[in-house]
């Protein structure tokens, strides 16, 4: 990995941080992280947004992220549970429409660290 991919990396956790700075996961929980991600797919599932391509860039964020393979089985669970939980209920004190622009900015993100 290159020097630019792990600043791009790096900024995209900073992202996760500063979404916990508004009442979203804290980054520097890894098992928060995994419970973000989550959270935005069973949001955005229930919305009926497009989840391939954030799913398939949430598990290559995983995986970069945990490197110890119980650990990224864990946070796997994580994103499953919080995605179940999510996804029956949908956003909270947010209509699908504001939760939109907030879901579009992570999967872009997402694409632009490389995941």
């Amino acid at each position: 990995m290159n020097r630019r991919t792990r600043q791009i990396r790096t900024l995209v956790f900073a992202l996760l941080g500063a979404l916990a700075a508004l009442g979203r996961a804290s980054a520097a929980d890894p098992m928060d992280f995994a419970m973000d991600l989550g959270t935005q797919l069973g949001k955005a599932d229930f919305c009926g947004f497009d989840t391939d391509e954030f799913f398939k860039r949430s598990l290559r964020a995983v995986d970069a992220r945990f490197k110890d393979e119980a650990k990224r089985n864990e946070a796997t669970q994580v994103i499953q549970a919080a995605y179940a939980a999510w996804a029956g209920n949908g956003p909270q004190k947010e209509s699908c429409a504001q939760f939109r622009p907030e879901y579009e900015k992570s999967l872009q993100a997402l694409r632009d660290a490389g995941f």
